[in-house]
């Protein structure tokens, strides 16, 4: 509701999660928006003819490390629908999970596109930025604008057609405990009519946790779940808001 007002950025679901009162939302609200940058920074463009063979190295190293370094399992590639997009989910606590979910996906991670943040992966060091433009297929999401503005641009890549991978709780665990996830999830998925194939990734944690260095030896293990099928949930969620749709598909998930 607070990003249809005008002339209100909207803060991030888990500031005004911790607001306890009227007066807390209100000193949230009136807190000055950080000023953006007008500075361009450096751009670093990898030759074009490189580009290919880059990637097509990248991905034949990236599946010998999941399948035979790390030695993963997968189980239920019989439930990936291949004639289909799908938002894929799954937990998160490494920065091994989104090259094993690909690799667990087959055929179809080769189409993945996953949603990235772009403080993260798309500011800073010039070469690491090349990297992940023109070597990856992450698109960057700006969460620095709020959640209206971040479930906007998901929405307009789901739209072109893309099968979109998403970590619903935000960010990677430190803990290795699946947190509660993001309603963002849900109303993306109820927004575009795009059903939600859920994974879940047992090993990352242990081999490559949040803050760690070089992996350890580990067996992996993938679980590729059922499609969550929106049109099996629609009769049910009508008699909801749409908020509390996107919260309830988001819970299923």
């Amino acid at each position: 509701a607070l990003s249809n007002v005008r002339g209100i950025q909207a803060p991030d679901p888990d500031a005004i999660n911790r607001c306890d009162t009227v007066n807390d939302l209100l000193l949230l609200l009136n807190q000055p928006a950080e000023p953006e940058s007008t500075a361009q920074p450096t751009q670093r463009r990898i030759p074009r003819p490189f580009v290919s063979p880059l990637r097509r190295v990248l991905g034949a190293a990236q599946r010998a490390l999941y399948e035979r370094v790390l030695k993963t399992e997968v189980i239920g590639r019989a439930n990936i629908p291949m004639n289909r997009q799908c938002i894929v989910i799954s937990n998160h606590c490494s920065h091994l999970d989104m090259g094993l979910v690909k690799t667990a996906l087959g055929s179809y991670g080769e189409r993945l596109t996953a949603l990235a943040a772009r403080d993260y992966f798309f500011e800073g060091n010039e070469w690491q930025v090349a990297y992940f433009e023109q070597l990856t297929n992450l698109e960057p999401i700006d969460r620095k604008k709020g959640y209206a503005a971040s479930l906007r641009q998901a929405r307009e890549i789901v739209n072109q057609g893309k099968i979109v991978l998403i970590f619903p709780e935000g960010t990677r665990r430190a803990d290795g405990v699946i947190a509660e996830f993001k309603p963002l999830v849900g109303q993306l998925s109820l927004s575009t009519n795009i059903d939600i194939l859920p994974l879940h990734l047992e090993g990352t944690f242990e081999v490559l946790p949040k803050g760690g260095g070089i992996p350890q030896q580990r067996s992996l293990r993938v679980q590729i779940g059922q499609p969550i099928q929106l049109s099996l949930l629609r009769p049910h969620l009508e008699r909801h808001r749409p908020s509390m749709q996107a919260r309830i598909v988001t819970r299923i998930a």
